[in-house]
């Protein structure tokens, strides 16, 4: 005979004693962990939407059983609906809503065709963030919701042995069910004494094929996926600067010229009137092609190796400077080298300038009213007694 205990009876349970089961796969409080938005909640078990009892179907009674409580039990949300949840990635446009309507969170679409290095920026704009390499940025790390991303990115990028035909941190795909995962999010504070507040950052990772088609038609169907467009207060474009420099690039000038028209485009009609960072990425193969001047590596417009190459950027940038946007260029290396090896070069600046603009605070000179000629001092006029 079996000295097996039998299996706890969970149907004949009533609700608030079944077995816990959650929807987030990194939450361990069902079996005696710890839930994964521990943070957010006092009491996560009694707080946390993501916990859910486990529901049951009918339950057949004999007449001797006594009936079962029979309080109305939440089922557990939609596959659909779960996916608006944190789950530590990247958030969707469910989520990313979410967020917004909570806070003022501010948007950077970050724009380029595939392998122009997009991920690269964000993941090594991160590492400096995280290691409280701020230079300049007024602002410090102080949390965020796609954590899990982000360190998959890290580890990603700190395993590449520094071949460049491999790839450093891997190429944004999106599957068909769940095309609209395209946001890292940021929480930063601002260094400022006095300045409390926790800003929401997300960043846009979007795969190179969307972008593309975005430059070169407006389909219906890029119009609904990236709708949030409508909404960003910064549009970084970033233009591949050896394939635009190289033999033969006339191609590649093309194409970027096409997404920089597109960004200039987002910002002329969006509300918001975003600013425009554009970024030539991978600088560090062009060497000594560049000039050495910080100010001068901000207008491409006088680079030598620019003069004849790319002619169509240069000629959009010129017209968008024209058209009054608010514009600024930059050059960065993502990863010059692996991450033992040296450092990025220059990634911070965009950051820092975009943030400038997005979080801009208008400040007010307190008034002061002018005292005219010959004016009585207050002394002079107050009563010290009663007539």
């Amino acid at each position: 005979m079996s000295d097996a205990l039998p299996s706890p009876n969970v149907e004949g349970l009533p609700a608030p004693l079944r077995p816990l089961a959650c929807n987030n796969l990194d939450c361990t409080l069902a079996s005696g962990g710890k839930c994964a938005r521990a943070s957010e909640f006092q009491s996560p078990e009694e707080e946390c939407t993501d916990l859910q009892r486990q529901s049951v179907g009918s339950v057949a009674l004999s007449p001797k059983e006594p009936p079962a409580n029979t309080a109305a039990v939440v089922s557990p949300p939609s596959v659909k609906e779960a996916r608006t949840r944190w789950g530590g990635g990247k958030l969707n446009s469910a989520a990313a809503e979410e967020l917004m309507r909570r806070s003022p969170a501010r948007v950077f679409a970050i724009l380029g065709p595939a392998e122009v290095g997009k991920t690269c920026l964000l993941t090594s704009f991160f590492l400096e963030l995280a290691q409280g390499q701020h230079h300049d940025l007024p602002y410090r790390f102080a949390g965020s919701r796609s954590l899990l991303g982000l360190q998959k990115l890290c580890e990603r990028a700190a395993a590449w042995g520094g071949l460049p035909e491999k790839e450093i941190v891997g190429h944004t795909t999106l599957n068909e069910s769940d095309d609209a995962s395209v946001f890292f999010h940021l929480h930063l504070r601002p260094k400022a004494q006095g300045d409390n507040r926790i800003l929401d950052i997300l960043l846009s990772d979007v795969p190179g094929e969307w972008v593309t088609d975005l430059a070169a038609y407006d389909s219906p169907e890029n119009r609904h996926r990236l709708a949030w467009l409508s909404r960003v207060n910064v549009v970084m474009a970033l233009v591949d600067a050896p394939a635009v420099a190289q033999q033969g690039g006339q191609r590649a000038d093309l194409q970027f010229s096409r997404v920089i028209e597109r960004a200039f485009e987002i910002a002329r009609k969006s509300e918001t009137r975003p600013a425009v960072v554009v970024v030539f990425t991978k600088i560090d193969k062009l060497g000594d092609q560049l000039p050495s001047d910080a100010e001068a590596l901000q207008q491409p417009e006088t680079w030598p190796i620019f003069e004849k190459k790319a002619r169509r950027v240069l000629a959009a940038l010129s017209r968008g400077r024209e058209q009054g946007l608010n514009i600024r260029c930059f050059a960065v290396s993502a990863f010059p080298t692996t991450i033992e090896g040296g450092h990025p070069v220059n990634v911070m600046a965009p950051f820092v300038w975009a943030m400038s603009q997005a979080d801009a605070r208008a400040s007010w000179e307190r008034p002061t009213p002018p005292i005219p000629e010959n004016a009585r001092g207050f002394l002079a006029v107050r009563r010290w007694s009663r007539p």
